[in-house]
């Protein structure tokens, strides 16, 4: 991912020391990113191997300050997950007589059903 990076900047500004990189020059990267259709994740994900590469350096002594200091991620879209209304559940339940449902749902599954507890939480119980 670095590699990317400095193939564009010695390509198109001639910049082959890394102390010579200012943050005008990775942002505009990154909008060239953003312009050839890369999605917010994977701008993001690019700008979080160069800031803590740049934060390395600046660590270590090799920059005075790191050009990624000040650059933000990309707004990305929320992600909203649709859960059941009480109608879908009640229906669900009620597609299955009680006795079929005990015959073939799990122990966690009736758990998770009966209580509304989620599955990261009925696997962390012991029973």
């Amino acid at each position: 991912m670095l590699r990317y990076l400095m193939d564009y900047l010695d390509k198109e500004y001639d910049i082959t020391q890394i102390e010579d990189v200012k943050p005008f020059h990775i942002k505009h990267f990154l909008l060239l990113k953003q312009e050839e259709g890369k999605k917010p994740q994977y701008i993001n994900d690019l700008l979080k191997v160069y800031k803590t590469f740049f934060r390395y350096l600046e660590e270590e002594e090799y920059l005075d300050k790191a050009p990624t200091a000040k650059i933000h991620n990309v707004k990305q879209p929320k992600v909203l997950i649709r859960t059941f209304s009480e109608d879908e559940i009640r229906r669900m339940l009620n597609y299955c007589t009680t006795t079929q449902w005990l015959k073939t749902s799990s122990p966690s599954s009736r758990l998770n059903v009966s209580t509304g507890i989620n599955l990261l939480h009925s696997v962390k119980q012991t029973i």
